[in-house]
């Protein structure tokens, strides 16, 4: 058993992402990492095999940032609004933790950024974009296996793979079950209410406070009972009765988040 994440920063504002065994994180507090790696690394996932599934990102205007950086420098006073926003696309990349061996490197073409990642465990890891588009990658084939833009406004936030499926929520009150296996030949685009798909399943729950705008979404027990986080609540939503638990534990101030007699059981 494994983690990983990043943990430091070196010159230049890149981060080190290391690798820890769970051994050594429970019997140390300095533990050595099994595995480093230098550079912008975002989100990892450790994968059957022994092997770590990671991104890393490619800035696209970095020689244009560099050049505004060198003329503000020059100038202090020009307006930081004025700097260029990044561009960035990532490489997925794929190492065996035990040998630190590269085993795939792919770019994924497309110039958005990544806000949230999701892996089974074994060979599916998906990365959910800001402009609401959902990449699902099989670590084993080695190829995208879903590439699509969901229909809408606003980042979507969250998702869940099990172990096929991944679920979204793209529109309040609906949630999608998308069949990875079955996902050939997917739109692009896609908009559960003008098309259908044979890898999409939607469930319908009114004033369940699914949304794009969940901050987690998690089974209790798959496909019956999901617990998401939403604007303050906790909802415990049952699928199979229509029922729907809510429970008001917290709110999001300027100053982060507030919480206030908090008890949270779940049966």
């Amino acid at each position: 058993m494994a983690v990983s994440g990043e943990t430091g920063s070196v010159e230049g504002g890149k981060g080190i992402t290391e690798v820890f065994t769970i051994e050594s994180v429970l019997s140390s507090s300095q533990p050595e990492p099994i595995l480093s790696l230098e550079g912008r690394y975002r989100f990892c996932h450790i994968l059957e095999g022994g092997r770590l599934y990671t991104l890393r990102e490619n800035v696209l205007n970095q020689a244009e940032r560099d050049e505004w950086n060198m003329l503000k420098k020059q100038n202090p006073g020009l307006p930081r609004e004025e700097k260029p926003k990044k561009k960035r696309n990532y490489y997925t990349l794929i190492y065996d933790i035990k040998s630190k061996e590269e085993l795939h490197s792919s770019l994924v073409d497309h110039v958005s950024t990544v806000i949230a990642s999701f892996s089974n465990g074994k060979d599916l890891c998906c990365s959910l974009y800001l402009d609401r588009t959902l990449v699902i990658f099989n670590a084993n084939s080695k190829e995208v296996v879903l590439y699509t833009k969901f229909a809408g406004v606003g980042a979507i936030l969250t998702g869940n793979l099990t172990n096929r499926n991944f679920y979204i929520s793209t529109k309040r009150d609906h949630l999608l079950k998308i069949n990875v296996d079955k996902a050939k030949d997917f739109p692009p685009n896609f908009d559960f209410e003008q098309m259908d798909h044979e890898a999409v399943t939607v469930k319908k729950m009114i004033s369940s406070g699914l949304d794009a705008k969940n901050f987690s979404l998690v089974w209790q027990k798959v496909d019956e009972v999901a617990i998401i986080c939403f604007e303050g609540e906790f909802n415990v939503i049952n699928f199979t009765d229509g029922k729907v638990k809510k429970n008001y534990v917290f709110e999001i101030t300027c100053c982060g988040l507030a919480l206030s007699n908090v008890t949270i059981l779940i049966d």
